[in-house]
């Protein structure tokens, strides 16, 4: 699963999550022409998450939303990948944000 950021036209900036059957894999992937500063505002501004050091931090209450029609075992999955990245320190105190690495494309 992962989080694509693009720019479009007049400097918009447009994101969404992508390939979320894929629950082994999670990362940031943004457009070459996107900037730092579009990134920060997209994320400030869809609620998705924040820049934290060379990666990003997600929010797991923006994930769950833009995943609440998926069904009762990719749920599961979902908790079990979530789990898994809190063993291995790849989420907040709290466990309200999940660590994602930062790839442009």
């Amino acid at each position: 699963m992962y989080v694509e950021i693009t720019t479009g036209g007049a400097g918009t900036t447009s994101g969404g999550l992508c390939e979320v059957d894929d629950l082994h894999r999670f990362s940031v992937r943004v457009g070459a022409d996107c900037s730092d500063e579009l990134v920060t505002n997209w994320l400030a501004e869809s609620g998705a998450g924040r820049r934290a050091g060379d990666g990003v931090a997600i929010s797991v209450q923006w994930l769950r939303q833009c995943t609440a029609e998926r069904p009762a075992d990719w749920q599961d999955g979902f908790q079990k990948m979530l789990d898994y990245a809190a063993t291995k320190g790849w989420m907040d105190d709290m466990r309200t944000a999940v660590m994602a690495h930062f790839k442009t494309v």
